[in-house]
């Protein structure tokens, strides 16, 4: 088949454009020629297939929309949430989407268009008579009740679209709820992710010295992923208050930058905290060497949907502490890891100060690399992802030839 995939996102930063990316590249091994068109800051970037980048950057006149890349809620100060779009920008955004959508259209003629997330993009596909089913990752969910604007999109687009594929059992019963969609025709996705960067990781060694932590680094704890409010990383800093105490003197790295990045440096700050490290976003090489340095990954999220971070420690063999919240709770457990209850920053140090002294890295981390290449394996997931574009297809009365 000829596939077209669209993200409102990049396809770095963001676990939906994770997904995407890593769709893309299951497709391709299994012999579908695939495209992918996206929204980025960037002009260019080093995926192994063809993608077509929509370059959005505030106050550059130069770039295809000149203010900031938005999503669905503001990730960091220099980007924007859709709901913050004048209607103006709104126009302008929506009108160079289809027009780069309409030139893929024309270069490739795809069988079918993956969407990811409901509303503009697959309204567009809507509009412009291509067979498409539609990614649901939550937060789309949560800017069309936000923002009235994106309403008919969102509507019409998950209405026409051939089928549904939401991230997780709940994101599904959420499509029922909200839109006129018969059961069948939304479909829990199940998670997965392209298990390759993991194949061979690099020694732990290794892995200290391309994160660049000054030795000794004792026990290592980890966080990836966006400094936002639902990511919970207030309370890590708060057990790391607790923890640090431990006679192994654990290290605390935190990757990635977010809206909250000030406010948390503070309090660790306030706090007085001696070996936390913020160390900003950084390229998906960095994350795995964290995950493989790291002795255990720190997940204290009050609402993940997504649960890639978790997905991507454990493949490296390192055990998940995580709240018991959104999808974190269908992917580890006692074999992998551990749960605790949210916000709650004298478990959390109690799970983490527990991981030190059992040694999970070593008790646990085998059947945690099991576990993700057994069940969660991207090249496993596409037969089936492949079967609902045929039914789309088939749904318009056309043929894959």
């Amino acid at each position: 088949m000829r596939i077209l995939l669209t993200n409102h996102l990049p396809l770095h930063g963001s676990e939906s454009g994770a997904f995407t990316r890593d769709l893309a590249v299951g497709l391709e091994r299994a012999g579908h020629q695939v495209r992918a068109l996206v929204v980025d800051e960037r002009e260019a970037g080093d995926e192994p297939f063809h993608v077509r980048r929509i370059v959005c950057r505030g106050g550059e006149t130069s770039a295809d929309l000149p203010f900031a890349l938005p999503s669905f809620s503001a990730p960091t100060p220099s980007r924007q949430s859709f709901d913050t779009l004048s209607d103006d920008q709104l126009a302008q955004y929506r009108e160079e989407l289809r027009r780069h959508l309409d030139e893929e259209i024309a270069e490739f003629d795809p069988h079918v268009i993956h969407a990811q997330h409901i509303g503009i993009l697959g309204h567009l596909a809507l509009e412009a008579g291509v067979p498409y089913v539609l990614g649901a990752t939550g937060a789309d969910l949560l800017s069309f009740q936000a923002d009235d604007r994106y309403r008919r999109f969102a509507e019409e687009a998950a209405e026409n679209a051939g089928r549904i594929l939401a991230a997780s059992e709940r994101i599904r019963r959420q499509v029922l709820a909200t839109f006129d969609v018969a059961d069948e025709r939304a479909e829990t996705l199940a998670k997965a992710i392209d298990l390759r960067p993991y194949e061979s990781p690099p020694t732990r060694a290794m892995a200290l010295a391309r994160i660049g932590l000054p030795l000794p680094v004792g026990p290592l704890v980890t966080f990836v992923g966006r400094l936002a409010a639902h990511k919970g990383i207030d309370t890590l800093l708060n057990a790391a208050a607790v923890y640090e105490s431990h006679p192994a003197r654990p290290t605390t790295l935190i990757v990635g930058d977010g809206i909250q990045r000030v406010e948390l440096e503070a309090q660790a700050r306030r706090l007085g905290l001696e070996r936390v490290r913020l160390v900003g976003e950084q390229p998906p090489a960095f994350c795995v060497a964290a995950y493989v340095a790291a002795d255990l990954v720190v997940l204290p999220s009050r609402g993940d949907t997504s649960g890639r971070v978790a997905l991507e420690a454990l493949a490296t063999g390192t055990p998940v502490l995580a709240a018991a919240a959104g999808s974190l709770t269908e992917i580890v457990d006692d074999q992998t890891g551990g749960l605790v209850p949210t916000d709650d920053h004298e478990l959390l140090a109690a799970g983490v100060m527990r991981a030190i002294d059992e040694d999970w890295k070593r008790t646990k981390g085998p059947a945690a690399g099991a576990r993700v290449r057994k069940h969660y394996n991207i090249d496993d997931r596409v037969p089936w992802i492949v079967e609902r574009y045929e039914r789309a297809v088939a749904d318009r009365g056309g043929r894959v030839t």
